[in-house]
């Protein structure tokens, strides 16, 4: 079981997860914190649970495996340990199992309509963007698929308020970080680290606001990456949601790589529309009034294209 995938049942659970790939700090849906130390791989026997509780150095050890054996099963329900599962959906901390008892009749979580979502943006942002085969290569889906949602809309494409009003938001697996840098600097730290990490991102919220519509000081960073990175190497500490200066997002709507590189093919930014609503949910009392900036400059964008 990837880290991805156990922090996706984390938060699917209602668990916060902040820190790097292994040392965690969990934020329980009562307002409680855990520390815990994550292990992955295959399902311990009893000696290896009993060495990786000595070594944890005071912290909890959260076990992330694809499938549980009767030892660690049995160690997470007496509270020795905590677990997550992929196969059987089980999120158990200190003794509490997080997610519905596994069922053998288990409905299918609904997937969400990401591409046609990312439709509905390339339509908005370029109206003379109308060949199929174009709104494929914007949306990184093939032309058959481009050719069935579009079946399903209506002619006439959505306004930006109607697209942000349904639009969930990416999704995913959220970091919180803290950096005593300028919140504007914080985002090129960041970029470069997941470029010394081999790793590419893109910049969105606040910052990328501030370079479609300037209108507000910035308050808080926040960068699309593909997978988890630990920054504390470059200065960042592990914070709370409330206290923190950027947040780090690996989002579940994949289409928003696309979108990006077609909007702006030499740039590092999420394109306006997936800004929009970052801002809109962002925090500070005028982020709606930064979102209704940045409304506007893509209204009046759209009607002069």
């Amino acid at each position: 079981m990837s880290g991805s995938a156990a922090f996706g049942l984390l938060g699917e659970a209602g668990i916060q997860v902040s820190g790097g790939m292994h040392e965690l700090d969990l934020a329980l849906p009562d307002g409680s914190r855990v520390a815990a130390t994550a292990r992955l791989g295959s399902s311990p026997n009893p000696a290896q649970i009993a060495a990786d509780r000595r070594t944890a150095g005071g912290r909890r050890v959260l076990y992330c495996l694809h499938s549980a054996g009767a030892a660690v099963v049995g160690a997470a329900q007496r509270g020795e340990v905590d677990l997550v599962t992929f196969d059987e959906r089980r999120v158990v901390i200190g003794a509490k199992d997080f997610l519905d008892p596994p069922s053998t009749f288990r409905a299918e979580p609904r997937r969400r309509p990401w591409g046609r979502w990312a439709i509905e943006r390339v339509r908005l942002l370029d109206p003379k963007t109308v060949r199929q085969a174009d709104i494929a290569a914007a949306v990184g889906a093939s032309q058959q698929a481009v050719a069935k949602s579009l079946k399903a809309m209506p002619s006439k494409p959505a306004t930006v308020r109607e697209w942000l009003g349904t639009y969930p938001g990416a999704g995913g697996l959220k970091q919180w970080w803290y950096h005593l840098e300028g919140v504007a600097p914080q985002g090129d730290i960041a970029a470069r680290a997941l470029a010394e990490l081999g790793l590419s991102g893109c910049i969105s919220g606040d910052l990328a606001a501030d370079r479609y519509a300037p209108w507000r000081l910035p308050v808080q960073a926040h960068v699309y990456t593909p997978e988890l990175v630990d920054l504390t190497p470059w200065g960042f500490v592990s914070a709370s949601q409330a206290e923190a200066t950027l947040v780090m997002q690996v989002p579940e709507d994949r289409t928003l790589w696309a979108t990006a590189a077609w909007y702006q093919p030499q740039g590092d930014l999420v394109d306006p529309l997936i800004a929009l609503w970052d801002v809109a949910h962002a925090p500070g009392s005028d982020a709606l009034d930064a979102a209704e900036k940045l409304a506007e400059a893509i209204m009046r964008h759209t009607d002069g294209a």
